[in-house]
């Protein structure tokens, strides 16, 4: 996921340490890195996406850490896509994808099953790899494939002290257990958050946008600022 989006929306001078997760080929950890000029903790648990992020961790700013985010601390379940079925290794997920629950029959992938493998992949909360660290981010943005609320609250006790949120959120849930817009919403609301804009389909909006009201799949990012801060 782009970030770039937002950077005439954000202050460089406010960040001075970047957590993003879910990082993929980490491309946009080095990105962020080299806009804000700080440094930038990555976390990425699929080992297809660790290969790439390993080659492409050129940015002594940039710290890749082969972990999952998430409430625990230790092994945790991951779906990786077996990419000779289904070649798209970035929507891997700590759930199982649903391809049809609130999927149009039109969909391509409609009915797909078993494009995904479950492995053992390490995980830590983001309170635990702060307390480790001793570092807390100024922002966090986050790819995690209906994974946000999970990732959200493992950072419980730090989260008072994040400055911004960005993340990509959808309409409804197309992953088993997965989280939606409606929740994450609720969640930043009620810890003090405020969006500020979204991303849709590129295009730049002040207002929630995101087609709440469809059945049918749709997702946009999102950025959310700590109203307290």
């Amino acid at each position: 996921m782009a970030y770039n989006w937002t950077f005439n929306l954000i202050d460089k001078t406010d960040i001075a340490v970047i957590f993003e997760i879910g990082s993929r080929d980490l491309l946009d950890a080095n990105t962020l890195a080299q806009h804000y000029d700080t440094i930038v903790h990555a976390f990425e648990p699929n080992p297809d996406c660790v290969k790439i992020c390993k080659k492409n961790n050129y940015d002594s700013r940039v710290i890749f850490n082969e972990l999952a985010v998430s409430t625990q601390v230790g092994p945790i379940d991951f779906y990786s896509f077996d990419l000779d079925k289904y070649n798209n290794m970035g929507a891997s997920s700590i759930y199982e994808i649903d391809f049809v629950k609130n999927r149009p029959i039109s969909d391509p992938d409609y009915g797909r099953t078993d494009v995904q493998k479950k492995i053992s992949v390490y995980s830590i909360s983001i309170d635990e790899y702060c307390k480790q660290n001793f570092i807390i981010p100024d922002m966090i943005c986050m790819d995690v494939q209906e994974c946000e609320l999970e990732v959200l609250k493992s950072a419980s006790n730090i989260l008072p002290k994040v400055k911004y949120i960005i993340l990509e959120a959808s309409n409804v849930p197309t992953y088993k257990n997965g989280c939606d817009f409606y929740d994450i919403n609720t969640f930043l609301i009620d810890n003090n958050f405020r969006h500020i804009a979204n991303n849709e389909h590129q295009k730049l909006n002040y207002n929630i946008s995101l087609n709440l009201d469809s059945k049918n799949y749709s997702f946009c990012d999102l950025l959310y600022v700590n109203q307290k801060l």
